[in-house]
């Protein structure tokens, strides 16, 4: 995903619920979040039924995939072909590192 500005999946709404409800008993005395949609959506269902302050600060970054950003893995090979990266050692490696 990166900096790509989507909102929160389905997917990602269900692990925010999980993680949620494993902080129920966790003293949280505020919540530090990027501006990106998901993001912020993430930190509101883990405040559902809290009132903690939520901190939004464009100081916290996600990585910039540059021309990955916001491809479904499904492209990836297309792209990697364009830069000559073969399937393999090499592109796990480069996958591993960025995701």
């Amino acid at each position: 995903m990166g900096k790509y500005n989507e909102p929160l999946n389905e997917e990602g709404k269900k692990q925010a619920r999980i993680v949620r409800d494993k902080l129920k008993d966790t003293k949280l005395d505020f919540i530090i979040t990027s501006l990106l949609l998901r993001a912020k959506k993430t930190a509101v269902i883990i405040n559902e039924q809290r009132n903690i302050l939520i901190i939004y600060d464009d100081r916290i970054s996600e990585r910039d995939f540059g021309e990955f950003e916001g491809q479904m893995t499904k492209n990836f090979d297309f792209l990697l072909s364009k830069y000559k990266i073969s399937k393999g050692r090499e592109y796990t490696k480069l996958f591993s590192k960025s995701i």
